[in-house]
């Protein structure tokens, strides 16, 4: 369901002084600038300021889970014992985002935005492989191979 962190909004009740602040840390001028939200794209991970939430009086960082599908997944988390902190809201640009409580009282949300049309991967799925190193340096050369057609189990064992 999850595929990975997409945003981690903080609050903010000086946005000006936030903004010069992350993009002092960062080196990245933001990429989304209005006076209700300021966005920043750290390799594709988003960093948000929202003086809303700090009104709201959020007053820590909240990580967002990238889903596909926003619906479902909130319903699914409601199902595992969370509880809605803020229901799921359309913010704009094809962006729906809700909030909840885990067991423990800790926020988290999910969002779901159209334009990452990201294929959702399970949490043990293969890796890619690593590449094998040049033959000189770890199998020896062609001519140190088994010909080919030989049953090469029968010529380790030899």
């Amino acid at each position: 369901m999850f595929s990975g962190i997409k945003s981690v909004i903080y609050p903010s009740s000086d946005l000006e002084a936030d903004k010069r602040f992350w993009q002092l840390v960062t080196g990245i001028e933001p990429y989304f600038d209005e006076e209700y939200y300021v966005g920043f794209s750290v390799n594709g991970c988003e960093l948000g300021l929202d003086p809303n939430a700090a009104k709201e009086g959020i007053t820590s960082p909240i990580a967002y889970w990238h889903v596909q599908n926003i619906d479902s997944a909130m319903e699914m988390l409601m199902e595992a014992g969370a509880t809605v902190e803020r229901e799921i809201k359309d913010v704009g640009g094809g962006v729906r985002m809700g909030t909840l409580r885990d067991h423990s009282g800790n926020i988290f949300g999910i969002i779901e935005r159209l334009e990452d049309d990201v294929p959702e991967e399970p949490v043990d799925a293969p890796q890619e492989e690593a590449p094998l190193p040049p033959e000189d340096e770890a199998f020896g050369t062609p001519a140190d191979l088994p010909p080919e057609g030989d049953d090469v189990t029968n010529q380790l064992n030899r």
